[in-house]
């Protein structure tokens, strides 16, 4: 009988999958027949063999996990748009129902190029899905991949790669969705295009000197653009400028209307220092000169004061009335967020071993409500993207300290309270979608609830 080893006592069948027990089944006797790590691997390459037989399983996209584009529309939920190649067919580009786990469409089957599609080359905008295919711009129905119109460029599309929140191919839509509006295409040639968003018209096409360094959407259907030394608010329907600020500006974020601007040598005074700006209004909020503002750090507004980190980030400055305070000796801010009434800060070691710290802040007076303590110091990079807030809870990468390939996200309140905890393996972003935390990683995506950290949609490698 094959698969079997006779007992040198009463000669029974004794099965090769329990001939590593030091016994006969039958009659006791010993065995002097096979030893465990025999039995072991002979039974991992069986294993092996037979892995190896099975047909391979078909990949639902032939990018990485990092390449490709996670999207939420409130009619759709999560989706992930990237290129695949089923085995013998044509490539084409996918959309992935994350939420479902399923194919929702798929669309430019065989076209060239299709196959090496990144997020680079992707953006999603109001329920349009933009795909670059060198100098080729083709518009997509996010919902259903069918092909709403095309137009050629002057060269291929510029992307931004810097935040994963952000990242994409430069195209910006201002207008509210079901709206007319006006899309912008930025190509790498510093060429700007101007397309009716439903008809793909091109309104008009525009070389710049220099390619503008930030373009965000404002208010119902115009645009902030950064060029040089400037940001203006524009219609992009006819490119007329409603607002204009001009200086030197080395740092700049936005909450609601208001610009907050870090500043050098602004205006006729010719100080250095933080300005709000409100282009609702177009009018200037507050000035507050101050010198050595650290503009790694993102600025922060709430309770009628601005946030700053200064002197490197030893210090954090509030405007007006400000007075610089070092929140803990030796730690340098490196990012931070409005949660509550909480001003949440997190710290990194500035000499020797570089660990984290995070502190919450009371806005009105910079002291210190509570203190986490020491963390590990991974995540060592992307400071400004390790925590992220939606006002009622803030979301930290924590690494641990033993294990370099694997990271938890904390969830705190306001009070420094943990809300939940989730491994998630090693880190490379999380930001707020949708009202959710979408979470990248070593495992692939993954959609968190808020208010429990369960997983809501998950995409594995």
């Amino acid at each position: 009988m094959s698969g079997t080893t006779p007992c040198s006592a009463c000669r029974a069948p004794i099965p090769n999958i329990v001939a590593a027990a030091p016994f006969c089944p039958f009659c006791g006797t010993q065995k002097p027949t096979r030893d465990l790590p025999a039995v072991i691997a002979e039974a991992q390459a069986r294993a092996r063999a037979q892995e190896q037989a099975r047909p391979a399983r078909e990949e639902i996209f032939s990018k990485r996990g990092r390449d490709l584009c996670l999207t939420f529309d409130p009619r759709a939920g999560f989706a992930l748009l990237g290129p695949a190649e089923p085995k013998g067919e044509a490539p084409r580009l996918r959309a992935y129902d994350v939420c479902n786990q399923r194919v929702a469409w798929e669309a430019m089957l065989g076209e060239p190029g299709v196959g090496n599609v990144s997020y680079e080359a992707l953006a999603v905008r109001n329920g349009n899905v933009y795909v670059g295919l060198g100098r080729s711009l083709c518009v997509l129905d996010l919902l259903t991949g069918a092909e709403k119109w095309r137009a050629e460029l002057s060269d291929k599309l510029a992307y931004d790669s810097s935040d994963f929140a952000t990242r994409g191919m430069r195209v910006i839509d201002a207008a509210p969705a079901g709206a007319p509006g006006v899309v912008w295409a930025v190509a790498v040639d510093d060429v700007i295009s101007a397309f009716d968003r439903d008809t793909g018209k091109r309104l008009w096409r525009e070389a710049r000197e220099n390619m503008p360094r930030r373009i965000l959407p404002f208010g119902a259907g115009l645009l902030l653009v950064q060029t040089g030394e400037a940001i203006e608010l524009v219609d992009p329907a006819t490119k007329k400028v409603l607002d204009r600020l001009q200086g030197r500006i080395e740092r700049w974020d936005m909450d609601g209307s208001c610009g907050l601007l870090q500043v050098d040598r602004w205006g006729f005074r010719e100080r250095d220092g933080v300005l709000v700006h409100d282009f609702a209004t177009k009018k200037e909020l507050l000035f507050e000169a101050l010198e050595d503002l650290e503009d790694d750090v993102p600025t922060v507004a709430a309770n009628g004061r601005v946030f700053c980190a200064m002197e490197s980030g030893a210090k954090l400055v509030a405007a007006p009335k400000p007075k610089p305070v070092e929140l803990v000796p030796a730690f340098h801010i490196r990012a931070m967020v409005m949660c509550g009434p909480t001003l949440m800060v997190l710290l990194r070691k500035h000499h020797g071993t570089s660990v984290r710290r995070v502190v919450g802040v009371d806005p009105a007076t910079l002291t210190i409500r509570f203190d986490l303590g020491e963390l590990p110091e991974r995540p060592s990079d992307n400071w400004t993207t390790q925590l992220c807030s939606n006002g009622q809870v803030t979301v930290l990468a924590h690494g641990h300290a033993t294990d370099s390939r694997s990271c938890d996200l904390l969830a705190l309140d306001a009070r420094g309270n943990s809300a939940w905890r989730v491994t998630v393996g090693e880190w490379r972003a999380h930001y707020f979608l949708g009202g959710y935390v979408a979470v990248f990683s070593s495992w692939g995506w993954q959609i968190l609830r808020p208010d429990n950290g369960e997983v809501f949609a998950e995409f594995k490698h």
